[in-house]
């Protein structure tokens, strides 16, 4: 645990990814699974994961991102939404 949360500490925006390259599988399940039980000051976690997989999903996105490569190269894709009533 102590290096994903020394992973976390370290902040760098990745401009390429390495398409040959995947997040395991368990790793990936890991850190949602983190981000879903992550508490929030209220206690309501109002926010929503939303994992893209699908080459044709993530290619209509990428218009709406700015056309970053990033949004189809990347091994796994997540998009984080807020409920902003509660």
């Amino acid at each position: 645990m102590s290096e994903f949360l020394e992973a976390m500490a370290f902040r760098h925006a990745c401009k390429q990814f390495d398409t040959e390259k995947q997040i395991p599988s368990e790793h990936f399940e890991s850190i949602l699974e983190v981000a879903r039980t992550s508490p929030s000051s209220f206690g309501m976690e109002p926010w929503r994961l939303i994992v893209v997989r699908k080459p044709n999903l993530r290619k209509a996105l990428k218009s709406a991102c700015w056309n970053q490569n990033q949004i189809t190269d990347c091994s796994e894709l997540v998009i984080l939404t807020t409920d902003n009533d509660t």
